[in-house]
């Protein structure tokens, strides 16, 4: 029975992460929240090398719950998921990767990926089943199926002591399979730009300073952010004006272009900004002026770093910087 279960069963990569998930439906899997929360889209791959990429659309943090579309025509078998808890004492399977970040060689080929651990459910909670099958990184997603292979939880964590394992419970999620308000995902990242050169000209400034961004659907985005240019008072004062895009707002659209956690994307964006404008005198201390204008422009990046390139035009000004980005999948709905 547990090799047709592991049909069911798919390695998951994101970023630096490996998990296990299992298919519950024709384009559902389901694994782990902490799995996917750093945001982007999973590489999901079965045992006969298959990959396809998916979309997080729906999570349970509490329960360390999250489900992830795949297109209809990929999945190569299905577990059903338990409507009830099993009880205390229950037999259960853990089904998954233990530290297979990295598909085994040598001695160890054929083994850790696509493994089985069996033991008992110790502890039924009000989140989560605590269990007695031996567990490791890369177990995290994986199913925890009873003797009639359904899944009865997802694999979560463990504890320092010997047995101590938790699965997140899954007796509410099928209802929510079918529920409209898994079918689309909110994001957020924090992102750090790095240098941000105003106008390569004389009168333009190095700033630095951070955005909040906030993506829909991994396409479409909103952005705040602000910024601090490096000594504009002494650039006025030394070529007699200066200038720097102080703060802005901005929306625009994503597109990803690649499979698994190392696709680029290519963003566009446009919005409002405010410019800071210095100015000074002979002998005169510098004075600023504030002034709105819209802006737009592109950036192209790869996982979390983009070079970014924009104009405002009623301010005179063009851009360019190095962006680093700090991804974290904030809520769903």
């Amino acid at each position: 029975m547990i090799p047709t279960w592991l049909e069911a069963v798919v390695f998951l990569r994101l970023g630096g992460a490996s998990c296990a998930g299992t298919v519950v439906s024709d384009d559902r899997v389901l694994t782990a929240w902490h799995c996917v929360a750093a945001g982007g889209r999973p590489s999901v791959e079965w045992r006969d090398g298959t990959r396809v990429v998916g979309r997080v659309v729906g999570a349970d943090r509490a329960r360390d719950l999250a489900l992830i579309e795949i297109p209809a025509d990929a999945a190569r078998a299905r577990l059903l998921v338990a409507p009830v808890s099993p009880p205390q004492g229950s037999r259960v399977h853990a089904l998954g990767h233990p530290l297979a970040s990295d598909l085994p060689e040598g001695f160890y080929a054929g083994t850790l990926r696509w493994s089985a651990a069996e033991g008992e459910v110790a502890a039924v909670g009000e989140q989560a089943l605590q269990f007695t099958a031996a567990v490791n990184p890369g177990n995290s997603g994986g199913p925890l199926v009873d003797g009639d292979g359904q899944v009865v939880g997802v694999v979560s964590r463990r504890l320092g002591g010997e047995g101590l394992a938790f699965a997140g419970r899954v007796d509410e999620v099928e209802g929510e399979l079918a529920a409209p308000s898994w079918k689309r995902g909110l994001g957020g990242e924090l992102s750090a730009t790095l240098v941000g050169i105003d106008q390569p000209t004389p009168d333009g400034l190095v700033a630095g300073g951070g955005r909040v961004q906030l993506v829909v659907a991994d396409h479409v985005f909103a952005s705040v952010g602000g910024f601090v240019p490096w000594a504009p008072v002494r650039a006025a004062e030394r070529f007699g004006a200066a200038r720097s895009v102080v703060g802005e707002a901005l929306g625009g659209l994503r597109q990803r272009v690649g499979r698994g956690p190392w696709s680029a994307h290519v963003e566009v964006f446009a919005g409002g900004a405010l410019a800071q404008s210095w100015a000074a005198e002979a002998g005169a201390r510098a004075t600023s002026t504030l002034a709105a204008s819209w802006t737009a422009g592109g950036r192209v990046g790869l996982r979390g770093v983009a070079l970014e390139l924009s104009v405002a035009p009623e301010a005179e000004l063009s851009r360019a910087g190095i962006v680093l980005s700090w991804p974290g999948t904030l809520s769903v709905f």
